[in-house]
């Protein structure tokens, strides 16, 4: 379920981009980068959807870290998302503060942008390396056998130096 949602959050970013690339270039208008912004939008809250019914099972529990990660990465894409769409010239709101547009004077929008970026990627490279892992899912179910079995240890331990 993390690759699948990855990959949908990618191919939304990817999408955007595209668009917000054209629009810097001069090739669309202004209201198509708001439209790859609320396509975004969408796209990513669509792309999270699976990821909440997989949290109700029992894989989850294995992976809490990578399925926070994933999450995480969704917000950074869409600030990321929010911040190229100010330097199209959109005017947005990007982490409950000040609305901003970089054809409003806001020329910090940029920067942040390009800051942002490389947080997106640094995320994504960490995912992905954590999806090419072979037998993850084993060692995962091993790992936590092997703890619960230590706890359980460590109660009757515990039980024991209580009784006497």
């Amino acid at each position: 379920m993390l690759a699948k949602t990855l990959a949908a959050l990618l191919a939304a970013r990817t999408s955007a981009e595209a668009v917000f690339g054209r629009v810097r270039r001069k090739e669309a208008s202004r209201k198509a980068a708001e439209e790859a912004l609320s396509g975004l939008e969408s796209d990513v809250a669509a792309a999270l959807e699976p990821l909440g019914t997989w949290a109700e099972g029992r894989t989850f529990l294995l992976f809490p870290a990578e399925a926070s990660s994933v999450q995480a990465l969704a917000q950074d894409i869409l600030v990321e998302g929010r911040l190229h769409a100010a330097v199209c010239g959109v005017e947005v709101q990007v982490d409950g503060g000040p609305r901003v547009r970089t054809a409003g004077g806001h020329a910090g929008a940029f920067t942040r942008y390009a800051a942002q970026r490389g947080e997106v990627a640094a995320r994504v490279e960490e995912l992905k390396g954590f999806l090419a892992e072979e037998g993850t899912l084993d060692r995962r179910w091993r790992e936590l056998g092997e703890r619960m079995k230590r706890q359980a240890a460590e109660r009757e331990a515990a039980a024991k130096g209580g009784s006497r």
